[in-house]
């Protein structure tokens, strides 16, 4: 299965609701791809298939991406949610990232 790396979100109408992720695939040690607006759920699906995801940010002092800590998901109620951690908060939590709608 594939490692991907998310760089950016873009919030619904309700903070801390993520709807789009900014997915990377790796290049090489500190590269990643320019990168594709997926939908969480589309996110989610490959995650069912085995596809791992991780957070990653841009160390400017390095010019080169390092990777962050691994996503994973979780239930509450019906609804899931994109998470760093695995506590059962109803939120996504991904909002230390840039904004998708920013990096234009």
């Amino acid at each position: 299965m594939s490692k991907f790396y998310v760089t950016a979100i873009r919030e619904g109408i309700y903070p801390s609701f993520i709807t789009h992720v900014l997915v990377h695939s790796p290049l090489s040690t500190g590269r990643l791809t320019k990168g594709r607006i997926l939908t969480k759920n589309e996110v989610i699906a490959s995650m069912h298939l085995g596809h791992t995801y991780s957070t990653a940010t841009y160390n400017y002092l390095r010019g080169s991406w390092s990777e962050g800590a691994n996503i994973g998901t979780v239930r509450v109620g019906s609804v899931l949610y994109l998470r760093t951690d695995k506590d059962s908060t109803a939120r996504d939590n991904l909002g230390n990232l840039l904004l998708i709608d920013e990096l234009r």
